[in-house]
Formats: structure tokens, sequence, C-alpha cells
């Protein structure tokens, strides 16, 4: 079976999959944890419509934008916006 991920992009590796790898990932899984708890974002919105939040499985960057505990939008608003969080 092959690894699945948390919605918020944690990744749970199976029994005897990933060899030689478990430090790393699991030190990404960690980062990932530490931004849950306390990580914040910055995220520029469109001025009007649509905006919808990323989630990168196995990714600890801002690039995991709903994998932190704040987060900041930001628009000159010209309109009503909706924003999707995944």
């Amino acid at each position: 079976m092959a690894s699945t991920y948390t919605g918020l992009g944690v990744q749970l590796m199976t029994t005897g999959e990933k060899a030689g790898t478990w430090g790393t990932l699991t030190n990404t899984n960690w980062n990932i944890i530490e931004q849950i708890s306390g990580g914040y974002v910055s995220i520029a919105c469109n001025t009007s419509g649509a905006t919808t939040l990323a989630v990168s499985d196995g990714a600890a960057t801002d690039a995991n934008q709903v994998g932190h505990r704040v987060i900041n939008l930001t628009a000159a608003l010209a309109g009503n916006i909706t924003v999707t969080i995944p």
C-alpha cells in the first residue's frame, strides 16, 4: 500500500515503505505539524471573485497555504470575494 496524506498534507507511510528515507520524511511531517500549531502565512486574494487556498501534500512551505495556524488574507477589494479552504 502506498503512502497517503492527511487533509493538511502530513504523509502517512505504510509499514516497510520508504526504507532509508523515514528520517527525512518524518522531519518534514514535524515541520508541517509545527506550521499547523504556530505558522503564519499572508495570502494576496483576488480583488473580487474567488480564491482557493492550496494544500501541498508532504510540503512544509508557504505553498501549503491551509497548513498554518494564522492565515492573513489581503486584497484591495473591488467587490465580494469567496475564499475556499479545502
